[in-house]
């Protein structure tokens, strides 16, 4: 029968077989993103690919090993983590048995000493008192703040071009046109406008940044791959790593028109849609409208 040292040695041992595992996993990891960062490069930078059929087939072999090495590591901590658990469990059991056996040996008898009681007196602070308000002498100040709020900002625009453009609250993908044409509101796009000067009117903005050539999106998992990233990235300002997580999540989803991505303003109106596509209740989705303007078939 093996002794208890003897099993607490093979488990440090495997422990430490463990931990080298672990440090192997994750620098094979480190690697396989820096791979998926280059590659993330070359799908940002280039608009047609001579072999965009080459590149879905490595995105798809580093997440197939992304996900291999993600799962080994968690296996491997969750068997370390059960094995200290053990030896504690182990060690304790030890020190209980020795102690025991030593009171057995040495027949201790042990009185119950008892605590004398004591009155302590504390003193109460009075928290009740009310916070002291302090009014101004006369709301000069505050007058001025109003005047300014009330004073909009022109942004160099004239009373017919606000007249002409409104809200836009619906996506069109339209093949007849060739373009997609995103969502936006009014008062977004003057925000935008005060952070871009390079844009000489509301209308300037809306053709640049909302109008988009449907060619931007003729390989679907590519283009996928780049709006999710583009969206985590710019949109929610996460790290490169959860940016390209997402977006070598998102580009073998088929079921997912990458326009409707770029629409998003954020992750959790992704998140909605993609909720309601996978349980095939799009008429659900409220957040924009999705229009879409197919060719007739020959």
């Amino acid at each position: 029968m093996i002794s208890n040292d003897e099993l607490k040695k093979q488990a440090e041992n495997l422990k430490s077989n463990l931990n080298t595992l672990i440090s192997s996993e994750k620098e094979k990891l480190e690697i396989l993103l820096e791979c998926l960062k280059n590659l993330n490069t070359i799908i940002q930078e280039e608009d047609n690919f001579d072999n965009p059929t080459e590149l879905i087939d490595l995105l798809s072999n580093i997440k197939s090993n992304l996900d291999n090495s993600r799962t080994n590591i968690s296996n491997f901590e969750n068997t370390l983590q059960n094995l200290d658990t053990s030896l504690l469990k182990s060690n304790k059991e030890d020190t209980i048995s020795e102690i025991d056996q030593s009171n057995t040996e040495t027949n201790i008898e042990s009185d119950t000493v008892p605590i004398p009681s004591e009155t302590f007196e504390t003193d109460i602070v009075n928290s009740s008192d009310e916070p002291v308000v302090v009014e101004p002498e006369n709301n000069q100040i505050a007058k001025m703040f109003e005047q300014n709020s009330a004073t909009p900002r022109d942004n160099g625009l004239n009373c017919e071009l606000k007249a002409e453009i409104s809200d836009n609250n619906t996506l069109l993908i339209s093949e007849i046109q060739n373009k997609v044409v995103l969502p936006y509101n009014i008062e977004d796009l003057k925000k935008e406008l005060e952070e871009h000067p390079e844009y000489t009117n509301l209308q300037d903005l809306i053709d640049t940044e909302y109008i988009i050539s449907l060619d931007n999106y003729k390989n679907s998992a590519l283009s996928r791959f780049r709006e999710a990233y583009n969206l985590m990235r710019k949109k929610e300002h996460a790290s490169i790593t959860d940016s390209l997580d997402l977006a070598l999540e998102l580009a073998f989803n088929s079921l997912l028109n990458p326009a409707i991505i770029t629409a998003c303003k954020n992750l959790d109106e992704l998140d909605i849609y993609i909720d309601y596509l996978n349980s095939n209740e799009l008429d659900k989705f409220n957040i924009f409208e999705i229009k879409y303007e197919i060719l007739p078939k020959k």
